[in-house]
């Protein structure tokens, strides 16, 4: 929990649009994906992978709801409650509402300021905007091309990719606790299709499939960003990595 000198006092929005993404307001729900960085006084890290639902929702006008594997913004203790989201346009600031319960009990929320830094129509920079410099947060994101509703929770099934970065290829793990339909794709960061590793009944247990880094045709793809996804049915399963050359 962040001290006291890190809870915000509360900005009132009337009018949220998007990230200067365009004119409608919903172009910045969808799901996120990329790498945090954190510096304060009880946790240092760098290039931490981080994924940020957003979302309609709610019980509050005017606001979003998010979800998010990051513990500095997103409690997940109590995903139950809603944590809210808040554009203020004047300022070019994302301010997340962290939920917490005080020692009585009652369900409060802290108040996370981020600047936003670059931004594209798929790609989002944010930096942490906490009086005192206690902290320093930083967020780089882009925008995954699926249907929000597709995911899972979280907690990804899926085992992060072995070595990563890697050159010139990759273990990707499944673990499976049921025999089922699935595939398993490479996808780049605009969402298009890379490569189909697998398609077919998936085994009970653990199987490991191989990346060379090529696409359908058996070309190299450049380095960069991208990710594997296990899809069984109407279920998405994903996770990040980079490719070096």
């Amino acid at each position: 929990m962040l001290s006291k000198s890190n809870i915000l006092s509360i900005i009132v929005i009337n009018n949220l649009l998007t990230i200067m993404l365009g004119n409608s307001y919903k172009e910045i729900t969808g799901v996120w994906i990329g790498s945090e960085s954190l510096s304060s006084q009880s946790s240092n890290y760098e290039n931490k992978d981080i994924e940020l639902r957003i979302s309609h929702g709610g019980d509050r006008d005017g606001f979003l709801i998010y979800e998010s594997s990051s513990s500095l913004i997103y409690n997940q203790e109590l995903s139950w409650a809603f944590h809210y989201l808040q554009f203020n346009k004047k300022e070019n600031a994302l301010i997340f509402h962290r939920r917490f319960l005080t020692p009585l009990g009652i369900l409060g929320s802290q108040q996370i300021r981020y600047s936003i830094g670059e931004v594209s129509s798929n790609l989002i920079s944010l930096e942490s905007d906490v009086p005192d410099n206690l902290l320093s947060h930083k967020m780089t994101l882009s925008r995954f091309m699926l249907n929000i509703g597709d995911l899972q929770p979280i907690n990804f099934p899926l085992a992060q990719n072995y070595p990563n970065p890697f050159n010139p290829s990759t273990t990707i793990v499944v673990h499976m606790e049921n025999y089922s339909n699935g595939e398993l794709d490479i996808i780049n960061l605009n969402g298009e299709n890379i490569k189909t590793l697998f398609s077919g009944v998936m085994n009970v247990g653990i199987s490991k499939f191989n990346w060379d880094g090529s696409d359908d045709a058996g070309k190299p793809v450049a380095s960069g960003t991208y990710f594997y996804r296990l899809k069984m049915k109407n279920t998405f399963y994903i996770k990040k990595m980079v490719l070096l050359r």
